[in-house]
């Protein structure tokens, strides 16, 4: 393997280690299909910028991380947008 070789975004979405249950903080928006995360940013999604959700599915491949925030609907978040509380 080159020293260059970055990760695809399911293997980085492994690695950043959420599991069902786990809260996360989510601390900003994603640009669409940014580093490989197969989706777009619903702009309802706004609401939950700063607030800390539960994870409730995280074996949705490049599609992120379903999470659950009081008051707004479920949404698929990439990993790099999540830090884990």
């Amino acid at each position: 393997m080159s020293e260059n070789h970055i990760p695809d975004y399911e293997q980085s979405q492994k690695l950043f280690g959420a599991k069902m249950g786990d809260r996360v903080h989510i601390f900003r928006r994603a640009q669409n299909h940014e580093s490989g995360w197969l989706n777009n940013w619903n702009p309802k999604m706004d609401h939950a910028i700063g607030k800390v959700g539960k994870v409730i599915s995280n074996h949705c491949g490049s599609g992120g991380i379903l999470i659950k925030v009081d008051g707004i609907p479920d949404f698929y978040y990439p990993y790099f947008v999540l830090r884990l509380k």
